[in-house]
């Protein structure tokens, strides 16, 4: 089944915790990875917490579409892939 979300859309992550993690990449911005690897900093990681909202920013469409996602416990922006949007729902498990 296929939800539209748009810009100003809540979706909520829907994994367990741990699964995911917000990381501060080389170039001072903050992502979401799935995994976390060697290249990642672990103290610059935060774990995502399942059930976690966040409000969908901004859609870009370059090279590789990306989402900017906020997070509503600091409202702090991160960026995803569009396909890691799979992780997220739109309602609250």
């Amino acid at each position: 089944m296929w939800i539209e979300v748009k810009e100003g859309s809540e979706i909520f992550y829907s994994q367990p915790t741990g699964k995911a993690y917000v990381t501060k990449m080389k170039n001072y911005k903050d992502y979401f990875v799935s995994r976390i690897n060697k290249e990642f900093n672990n103290e610059t990681s935060e774990k995502i917490i399942n059930g976690e909202p966040f409000i969908l920013s901004k859609i870009y469409h370059d090279k590789q579409t990306m989402v900017c996602l906020r997070r509503k416990i600091n409202n702090k922006f991160l960026f995803i892939r569009i396909e890691d949007l799979q992780y997220f729902s739109c309602k609250k498990d």
